[in-house]
């Protein structure tokens, strides 16, 4: 009865565009489409996360995202595992980011009924 879908929400117009926004080993909120995006960069890439820390649901703004790939919030210090959400006993939203020629996309997962 229910399907899982992905909405896909541009987030920068190229990579480069993303490289600027986001510094090495930072995290940034980007608001698209009134979603709240986590993106964090370190040596290995981008990442996606819900802002919203699953601990408490403090914003992950002035974060971190680490080489060990993990986003940090900021008031506690729970580290998030990039990949999974995994971290601090809680699990936080993750995003796929996608790269394609008319820009870079992250994508957000929902239930449908049709």
């Amino acid at each position: 009865m229910f399907s899982r879908k992905v909405k896909w929400i541009k987030i920068a117009s190229s990579k480069k565009e993303l490289e600027n926004l986001v510094p090495l080993n930072e995290i940034r909120i980007l608001n698209r489409e009134g979603n709240a995006i986590c993106i964090g960069r370190n040596s290995k890439g981008f990442y996606a996360m819900k802002d919203k820390c699953p601990h408490q649901g403090y914003s992950f703004k002035g974060g971190a995202c680490t080489e060990s790939d993990k986003m940090v919030c900021p008031v506690h210090r729970y580290g998030f595992d990039v990949n999974t959400g995994r971290g601090g006993g809680d699990a936080a939203i993750v995003y796929n980011i996608d790269y394609r020629q008319d820009g870079v996309f992250v994508g957000l997962s929902y239930f449908s009924i049709f």
